[in-house]
């Protein structure tokens, strides 16, 4: 993808310099037809002249100068094919240019689409997991309560056999007392020892009723436990088929994005789309429609499961804590990072988010943050404290971004060729209610009023740049500003208070863009923003026409080596030419000249 970008950039880049050089050539083309027809204009008084004076004796002359017209004119028709040809062949380029970004920009939204439905997907499979180890727990409960019933029944059936054998004694003793072997003293206590036992096989049997009930309410706590592994199952299967859809347009992305970057290889348009990595059908819905989906199967499972069984006491009165933490997002300079956390007995919303660069705290307050060109090389974290329904606060827990903030690599690239360039101007800045121009040199930067005033200005090495909490806000002290103080001013946009502070930075210190992290890609939002800034107007950005104040004049033999090569050909003869510095045409003289008297 990287690749292609660079190729998109650099074909852009070729179109804008075969434009600059075709204007140029045109205009050198006319200032060369003018140069002609002064020529001519001589050429024909010299002519008449000539026939005035010596109409029998000069055919051959008028011969010579005639095929000389005419070479002329056929070389002035063939620039002037050239020309219509170039400008045909500039319009099918634009054009071809234009499907592709168009192309390229729906690639990149089907994939952001594919990216964001898998990690729904690993979301509700984490949940899922967790739901799972929650469920083994239910189960090992389940199994103890499971134990102590059959002890229960065990010790019930101890207790029976003793009350028979009891039974079978006063049976015993009663056949005694009928036959009058026993005295009336024995009688009373074996009657008191029957009492004992009865009154010992009720509680037996009132335990054995209550271990009976309790079994059956373990059975119904193991049903509905099974129900809820049922549903979460049903869950699973949902999610891993959203999955394979997901897997499905990422394929397919992924294919249509190696189909465009052999289409920009090749330089032609591209490929049509082919049948066989078709996504399926889903992939062609609208987000909108994917959003919901994805709601829906995440929603539907846990409606459809059956509720808990109310927690013990203990589980109640359980300290609010955080189960995971997960810093989310791209650690690109300009894009947003998110806390994503799961609490156990907390609230998402109740509990408190700190955002820390190194040891400064942040101003962020929430679960996201959006990063600027101060967090550029340094890591990012966030320390999340649960707050319980009842205003406890639990342990904090801390994480931190996958790598240390980068920049995107289409914005290092523009940084340093305005660094090379050794200029660099940006327009719309605002202080109070008066617009405000940013003029950077290769020795000093200048703050101008809208009609080009210089208000101040310094040296790079005073001058400094801090960000405000303000997402458009900055700061610029500069020692020569009149009355002290910084000047406060505000951008247009986030992105390009960024620009403006890491341009200020590498024009102070041009060995700290070697030291900047660069990302890999750019996501589509950096891209449109720098677009959109690299194509306003002002000194030192490449896309500004060159200077049409120059000295060097391109020959026709320029002009026709133009014809069969590309814009890599027309920059090295329009160098070749500048060297040269070869005269336009040849000068024809005729006759003898004549000293003035």
């Amino acid at each position: 993808m990287e690749s292609y970008c660079h190729a998109l950039l650099s074909q852009e880049k070729s179109l804008e310099e075969l434009q600059r050089h075709l204007r140029t050539t045109e205009e050198l083309f006319r200032e060369s037809v003018k140069r002609k027809n002064q020529q001519l204009d001589l050429l024909q008084s010299e002519v008449r002249r000539l026939k005035t004076s010596v109409s029998g004796r000069d055919e051959r002359a008028n011969a010579q100068i005639e095929s000389a017209l005419g070479a002329q004119s056929a070389e002035l028709r063939r620039a002037k094919e050239l020309l219509l040809s170039r400008d045909a062949d500039v319009e099918q380029l634009r054009k071809q240019v234009d499907s592709m970004k168009l192309e390229l920009a729906k690639e990149r939204s089907r994939r952001e689409e594919g990216d964001e439905v898998a990690h729904t997907a690993s979301a509700v499979q984490g949940e899922l997991r967790k739901r799972e180890e929650e469920l083994q727990g239910v189960r090992l409960q389940l199994a103890q309560a499971q134990s102590a019933a059959s002890r229960l029944q065990a010790a019930s059936a101890e207790a029976e056999a003793a009350l028979e054998a009891r039974e079978a004694e006063l049976a015993e003793l009663r056949k005694h007392e009928q036959a009058g072997q026993h005295s009336s003293t024995e009688q009373q206590v074996m009657h008191k020892e029957v009492q004992l036992l009865r009154s010992k096989c009720d509680m037996l049997e009132a335990k054995l009723e209550k271990e009976e009930s309790a079994r059956a309410e373990a059975d119904a706590w193991a049903s509905d436990l099974e129900n809820q592994r049922d549903a979460l199952e049903r869950e699973r299967d949902s999610l891993a088929a959203s999955l394979a859809e997901a897997r499905q347009l990422l394929a397919a992305s992924e294919e249509r994005c190696a189909a465009l970057q052999a289409a920009a290889k090749a330089e032609g348009p591209p490929p049509p789309r082919p049948a066989a990595a078709a996504p399926p059908k889903e992939a062609y819905q609208t987000p909108e429609v994917r959003s919901r989906r994805v709601e829906a199967a995440a929603a539907a499972p846990a409606a459809a499961a059956p509720p808990l069984p109310p927690l013990p006491a203990a589980a109640e009165a359980m300290e609010p804590s955080v189960r995971s933490l997960v810093v989310g997002g791209n650690p690109v300079m300009g894009e947003t990072l998110s806390a994503e956390a799961s609490f156990i007995g907390a609230d998402f919303t109740s509990s408190t988010f700190a955002w820390y660069r190194g040891q400064e705290k942040l101003p962020a307050t929430g679960p996201s943050y959006m990063t600027t060109a101060d967090d550029v090389g340094h890591e990012i974290f966030v320390v999340v404290t649960p707050v319980g329904p009842d205003r406890r606060q639990g342990k904090p827990e801390r994480a931190h971004s996958s790598s240390p903030v980068a920049v995107a690599a289409d914005i290092h690239m523009h940084v340093g060729q305005w660094l090379h360039l050794g200029q660099r101007r940006f327009d719309g800045c605002m202080e109070g209610d008066k617009e405000r121009l940013l003029q950077l040199d290769s020795s000093k930067l200048k703050v101008r009023d809208k009609s080009g005033k210089t208000l101040v200005k310094d040296v790079h090495s005073v001058v400094r740049m801090e960000l405000a909490a303000d997402p458009l806000g900055f700061l610029l002290f500069m020692p020569s500003k009149k009355g002290g103080g910084p000047l406060t001013l505000r951008a247009p946009n986030s992105m390009l208070r960024n620009l403006i502070a890491l341009t200020v930075s590498a024009f102070r210190d041009p060995h700290s863009l070697d030291s900047w992290p660069i990302a890999p890609t750019s996501t589509p939002s950096v891209v449109l923003d720098l677009a959109t800034l690299t194509t306003q107007g002002g000194t030192g950005n490449p896309g500004s026409p060159a200077s049409s104040c120059t000295s060097e004049q391109p020959s026709m033999a320029d002009v026709q080596a133009c014809r069969g090569t590309g814009g890599a050909d027309v920059e090295r003869t329009s160098s070749q030419s500048s060297l040269r510095k070869a005269p336009l045409g040849r000068a024809f003289s005729f006759g003898r000249s004549k000293k003035t008297k």
